[in-house]
């Protein structure tokens, strides 16, 4: 983590890097926000799904991150209150940060693209 910088600012995140051995690293990002239709989620777990990763290697830039798939609990609510209040555990599927590339997901999916399906 760099010096001077608070730990509440930063995550971790696996993201594409092509001169790494196996192609994706653990790094440090900054932390996203909440915003309208999307909630902050403390994620607890992620997975890196096949075509996730088949995807990443063939098309990505370098950078991207991965880990669509997630489980945790929602510690800020959207800013527009359009997600389940913090404190709830929820499961997600992500395409916001698809490839890289930032994506529409609450048009494209209806609502809060990370906070789908409370457990």
């Amino acid at each position: 983590m760099a010096a001077n910088v608070p730990a509440t600012s930063v995550m971790r995140a696996v993201a594409l890097d092509p001169s790494a051995s196996g192609k994706f690293v653990l790094c440090t990002v900054p932390r996203p926000e909440s915003g309208a239709g999307v909630p902050l989620i403390r994620v607890a777990a992620f997975s890196l799904n096949r075509g996730e990763v088949r995807n990443a290697l063939a098309e990505a830039r370098d950078g991207a991150r991965l880990g669509w798939d997630i489980a945790g609990t929602i510690e800020r609510s959207a800013t527009d209150g359009g997600s389940p209040p913090a404190g709830t555990r929820v499961v997600a599927l992500d395409f916001r940060h698809r490839l890289g590339r930032v994506q529409r997901g609450a048009e494209h999916h209806g609502g809060a693209p990370s906070a789908r399906r409370q457990l």
